[in-house]
């Protein structure tokens, strides 16, 4: 005979414990928990790091199009404010 856990059956507490739904329920909140740790983790980097994270993960200029795009814009936006910032400084005699 079979056990609860080779059924696949959650042992957890709450309204669906004991049932298949309540263990998808447990799983989708714990995925979830860890999607947002590492997007948290991911928006403490640079965007010069972001390029370099996903240039090691996904190989040197491939894949993730959009999200290139993106930091690619943050990066020209940084340095258009540099450039902005030095033209605007004046010396004070």
């Amino acid at each position: 005979m079979a056990t609860q856990i080779q059924k696949g059956i959650h042992q957890g507490s709450g309204p669906r414990a004991g049932t298949i739904a309540g263990w998808k329920a447990s799983l989708m909140l714990e995925r979830r928990d860890q999607a947002e740790a590492c997007h948290i983790e991911w928006r403490k980097l640079t965007p010069q790091q972001q390029l370099e994270d996903l240039d090691v993960r996904l190989g040197k200029g491939v894949g993730a199009k959009k999200q290139r795009a993106r930091i690619a814009r943050q990066l020209e936006d940084l340095g258009n404010n540099k450039k902005v910032e030095s033209q605007t400084t004046t010396v004070e005699e």
